[in-house]
């Protein structure tokens, strides 16, 4: 049970609640229009669907514990991409500093939706279907 709150605790710290509720604003910080941004969150939100539906093919190609923290480790190079491109946006004239959010943000998807699949199924390997149960409604 340790094993699989610490996978779950692990998998909130590489930011994805974050992502997903500011993902909006975080576009219109990088000069889009509202509803271009708004139109942006739906395709980020496609690309974490397509990119969750490829991980169970993943998952048995490279492993579980290879897969996850491959996606723990690029979530956070994807994040610390996104601070510096933010940075350079607020701080200095690069002009196609935007363009490096947006792109990190795509790549921060790509990478949280191939691992995130993982926790899950682990918690639902590790235990018989009785405690699987009870530890789902958690």
């Amino acid at each position: 049970m340790i094993v699989s709150i610490l996978m779950m605790i692990s998998q909130q710290f590489t930011g994805c609640t974050v992502v997903f509720a500011y993902s909006t604003d975080m576009f219109m910080n990088a000069k889009l229009s509202v509803d271009l941004a708004r139109y942006s969150t739906l395709a980020i939100g496609i690309v974490y669907f397509v990119f969750a539906c490829l991980a169970p093919i993943l998952i048995e190609r490279v492993g579980r514990r290879s897969l996850s923290l491959f996606q723990l480790i690029t979530c956070d190079i994807a994040l610390i991409l996104l601070t510096i491109f933010t940075a350079l946006q607020y701080y200095s004239t690069v002009k196609w500093a935007s363009y490096g959010s947006i792109g990190a943000l795509v790549f921060y998807m790509c990478v949280y939706g191939v691992g995130s699949p993982i926790p899950w199924m682990i918690t639902g390997e590790l235990f018989t279907t009785q405690v699987s149960l009870i530890l789902f409604r958690f």
